[in-house]
């Protein structure tokens, strides 16, 4: 299915499609990054079974409204989007790791800017989402500057790559596929994902009620996602053509948008979600303890519950 019409599929269903849903579907909603297209791109070699369905929002903004009004089942979030929905929706389970960011997203200025500290008093570009304004915050403090040094203009991701070529904004927090594309048209990286490393996660999330009740569905996605890193690994040219026209982007740059994540395998996400040394639980402590900080979290909310390994390793 090509790139538009994934995406138009995704706005129509959140636009108030939900009535033709059916009960027995379980429907998944990601956005264009290169961490979320081992699940595209096991759909489309036939990996799941019918009931699945990858459903392509433009935006995270698209995804969480898909989410909350039941348009959708399953999100791919990040882990600090995933905790704020979580804080208001206890049911919520991270149940498989997708990717670590490792460069992937970042701060991409204008040409003619080659130091954070040549931002202040200027334009910087995100989405109105909690990681856009975590890896904002983490930006400014690595940078030296503050929230008063500059403005921010709200920008949805499907139009970052239109208002960096504008007169909108002189820089833009962003991820891949756009960094690299705002990069080959010459504008200048920053700070990434790097420089935070293990900080930024990606994981795919459900209701609790929804694992149990779609349980045969939920374990036949997770299988695929794993045959599909395995396609990857044997099959890296033909995986990389697919996933890049998913996203509508080279081949190349699509390669290359892959080397800012790590995606771990299943033993080593089974690691991640169990409770213990080197697990999520607590590598995201300090993760909770900048979101509160920066006010992205309540001090009160608890995480206790919100990851579990029950899913992952069922084969």
């Amino acid at each position: 299915m090509k790139l538009g019409l994934m995406i138009l599929m995704g706005v129509l269903l959140f636009t108030g499609c939900s009535a033709f849903k059916k009960p027995e579907e379980l429907r998944v909603g990601i956005l264009s990054w290169p961490g979320y297209e081992p699940l595209a791109l096991a759909d489309s070699l036939n990996y799941y079974d019918e009931k699945i369905k990858i459903i392509r929002f433009p935006s995270v903004i698209d995804v969480l409204g898909a989410m909350r009004n039941g348009t959708i089942d399953v999100a791919a979030l990040t882990i600090d989007e995933s905790m704020v929905y979580a804080q208001e929706n206890p049911e919520i389970r991270a149940f498989l790791i997708c990717d670590i960011s490792n460069g992937g997203d970042g701060v991409v200025a204008k040409e003619g800017i080659t130091i954070p500290a040549q931002l202040k008093g200027k334009r910087i570009a995100a989405e109105e989402s909690a990681l856009s304004s975590y890896v904002l915050n983490r930006f400014l403090k690595a940078s030296g500057l503050g929230l008063s040094d500059i403005t921010v203009v709200p920008v949805n991701y499907d139009i970052q790559l239109q208002t960096f070529s504008s007169d909108q904004a002189d820089a833009v927090i962003t991820y891949n596929p756009v960094k690299d594309q705002l990069i080959a048209q010459g504008g200048k990286l920053l700070f990434d994902s790097s420089k935070m490393p293990g900080e930024i996660v990606d994981v795919l999330i459900a209701r609790d009620s929804v694992l149990k009740d779609k349980k045969a569905s939920v374990i036949s996605l997770v299988n695929g996602w794993f045959k599909s890193l395995k396609y990857m690994s044997k099959n890296a040219k033909d995986a990389n053509k697919r996933m890049a026209s998913f996203e509508g982007v080279s081949e190349e740059l699509f390669a290359r948008s892959l080397e800012g994540i790590k995606i771990p395998t299943r033993e080593e996400s089974v690691q991640m979600l169990t409770k213990g040394k080197g697990s999520i639980h607590e590598t995201s402590v300090p993760l909770i303890q900048n979101m509160r900080t920066q006010g992205l979290l309540r001090e009160d909310s608890s995480f206790e519950n919100l990851f579990t390994s029950e899913y992952i390793g069922m084969k």
